[in-house]
Order: structure tokens, then sequence, then C-alpha cells
């Protein structure tokens, strides 16, 4: 009897520490927010979180005509209690754990965001895996109102259409909210973010009906990197200086672009590239090489050359070394004398290979990039030409 008793109490004292799904949430009590635009007015922060309709995704195919999304809105003094504010207006308490996009708007972002980034760091319920980007002449809130096509829910459409620009374009940079709190918290190399814009009519593109159009009135789409230093806003980089960026900072996964030759346009799509920085010492100040290495398909010719010639493909391979190096220097340029702002990480290289010597120079760096002495060099390899030597252009001349 006595071992009876203790085999059924062992089960039961086992269970005791377990605390089982104690913080469990329904679904059908939360509201699920996939996309979060932090804008400020004066002291005031303003929340936009983009909720999912569950009944209208949960549809059958082409929905029953509503939007599947839903905005929700407050204002506080803090981030924290204008999100918990939202409830005034939402049946259901806003969840951030599957949040995929989170946009400044410019004002906030050029003002600081160390405040907006301290709740996201602490808070337990927010990951840290979702895209940051800042709204680029316009307030976040008005970015989530766009409603998009081929992606019912923008915030899907803008994260994938993120990744893929990342993946094949190479203008933008993917940067998450771990990787932004590390950028802003450390010295040695700056944050930068990828900017969003809105083109053509933003009213209409509040209206479902945006998105009955072959070409929808108003489109939201990546232009340019937003540049910080510490946690504000200090410019912008164009496309060829966020290129040369990527290229520095070895972020270029595939890209595309062309040189003239012979009275047209070649073509190059870059399918593996690697950057390789150096620091060494001269003098007391750091000198840095940075050396790419690209290879390249040659994907359209609209010139004369022949690209079956050896030569050829030399003087082609020469051509697009000269354009890597030109839009290096051009974001190194941006860098040393518009933004003084070390977002290449040259600091961080230094501290890296340096630490002696980043010691005499870690206060006032940005102060000191005007003076740094940067090399280039690039070295271009052609993979594939295609399956044709000869343009079009050649062929209907030889006719």
């Amino acid at each position: 009897m006595k071992r009876l008793v203790i085999g059924l109490l062992c089960p039961l004292l086992i269970c005791l520490p377990l605390s089982g799904c104690w913080d469990r949430r329904e679904l059908n009590e939360l509201a699920l927010t996939l996309a979060l635009g932090i804008d400020k007015s004066g002291d005031q922060y303003t929340l936009s979180a983009q909720v999912v309709v569950p009944a209208e995704i949960a549809a059958n195919i082409g929905g029953t005509g509503a939007s599947p999304v839903t905005l929700y809105q407050a204002s506080a003094p803090t981030v924290f209690e204008a999100l918990r504010k939202m409830t005034i207006g939402s049946p259901r308490r806003v969840y951030l754990a599957h949040l995929r996009i989170l946009i400044f708007g410019e004002q906030l972002a050029r003002e600081g965001i160390g405040d907006v980034l301290d709740f996201f760091n602490r808070e337990p319920r927010v990951r840290g895996n979702f895209f940051v980007m800042v709204a680029k002449g316009m307030e976040a809130q008005e970015a989530l109102k766009v409603t998009t096509s081929l992606e019912r829910i923008p915030a899907n459409k803008l994260y994938n259409s993120l990744t893929v620009s990342n993946g094949y374009y190479s203008p933008t940079s993917t940067v998450d909210m771990r990787e932004l709190i590390n950028r802003v918290i450390q010295s040695g190399k700056e944050a930068v973010l990828t900017g969003l814009t809105l083109e053509g009519d933003d009213k209409m593109g509040e209206d479902v009906k945006n998105i009955s159009k072959v070409l929808p009135p108003a489109r939201l789409s990546y232009h340019n990197l937003a540049v910080f230093r510490k946690d504000k806003l200090v410019g912008w980089l164009g496309e060829d200086e966020s290129k040369g960026y990527n290229y520095i900072t070895n972020q270029i996964q595939n890209s595309v672009g062309h040189i003239k030759m012979d009275g047209g346009k070649t073509l190059l799509e870059a399918t593996n590239s690697r950057t390789r920085i150096s620091v060494s010492e001269k003098n007391g100040k750091p000198v840095f090489d940075i050396h790419v290495k690209n290879t390249v398909n040659v994907d359209d010719n609209s010139s004369t050359a022949d690209v079956t010639e050896m030569e050829t493909l030399h003087r082609i391979e020469r051509e697009s070394e000269e354009k890597i190096i030109q839009l290096m220097n051009a974001a190194i340029e941006a860098e040393k004398h518009r933004l003084h702002s070390d977002i290449l990480g040259f600091g961080e290289e230094i501290a890296r290979h340096k630490p002696r010597l980043w010691k005499t120079l870690k206060n006032g760096w940005n102060g000191r990039l005007e003076e740094l002495e940067v090399n280039c060099h690039a070295k271009v390899h052609i993979n594939r030409i295609g399956t044709s030597g000869h343009s079009v252009k050649q062929f209907m001349e030889e006719e």
C-alpha cells in the first residue's frame, strides 16, 4: 500500500515546479501586428500599427474586397504608453511578437531614435529579427496606409521587396533591430538604414482601389541609404554611393551594372563578390587598402565589341574594375567630406587589427575621417559571356 501511494504521489510532485502555459495568449485575443511605424511631434510619439484582419485573410481567394489589414494609432510621451493606449480603439491587445517591419519617420530619425531603441532592447515580447527602415521625406504612418498589389499584406510586400532588392540589385541594406542597436551603442562603425519612399498619389494609396489598376497610383519603393551618427539621421547616400557602401562592407550578393564600350553599353552581372580590408600604420596614422574580387557574367552587349576575343574581355574587365573603384570612392568621399560619419567601419577595422592605435584615435574619431588615406583596388574576372559572342547590331551589319 505504501509503495502504491508513493507511486501515485511522485508524478504529482514532479509536475509541481512546471508552470505550464501560464502566459499563453489565444489568437482571438490578439491583434497581430506585422508592421509598426513611429513618428514624433513635439514630445509626443505617434505609433501606427498595421494589424492583420483574420477574417479577410481566411476568406476564399479574392477575399471580400475589404482591406486585409487595418491601422491602429495612438500618441503618448513614450512608446510603451502609446502602445498600451491603442487598446482604446482596438478590441484586441496589439501584439508585436510577429513584427516584420519597423519604420521611423524622417523627423523622428533626425531628432534621435535612442529612446525608441531602448524600448525594443528591453521588451521581452518583441523579437529583434525584423527589418528597420526610414520613411524618406514623410512620416512613417503615411507609408503604412498604402495598399499594395501582389502581396496583399503591405508589411509582407515591404519585407520581401527589401530582401529581393538587397540580394539582386544591392542599393539597399537589410538591417534588423539587433544589428541597429549594436551599431548605435558601439564605436568604430555607424548605423545605416534603407530609405522608403512613396511615389504617386498618397491619398489614392489609402484606398483599396489603389491595387485595382495595372499601375497603382501610389507605390512604395526603396531608394538610397539613411546615414546615422550615433542615434541621429545626418544625411542620405545616393544610388552609386549606396552601391559603393555595399561593396566596401562586403554586402554585394548579386548586382548588375553597365560600362560604356565601343558606341554602346555592356551589361555585367556580379555573381560573386568578396571584399577584404587591410589596415597599416604610417607615421602614427592608419592607411587602408580595400580589395574587391568580383566574378561577373556578360548579360547584354549593345556595343560593337566582340566579346569572344580575349583582348576585348580583358578590356571589359579593366573598365569594370575602374567602375567599382569609382563607386567605392564615391561612398568614401560622402563619408569623409559630406556626412562625417564612419558608416564604412574604418574605426572598427583599426580596433580589430591595431588596438593600441585605436586607443589614441578613438576620441573624436568622426572628426578625423577627412585625414584618412584609403586606397581602393578591384579585380574582375568574367566567367560567362552568354550564348552569343556577337551583338544583335553586329549580326545586322553582317547582312
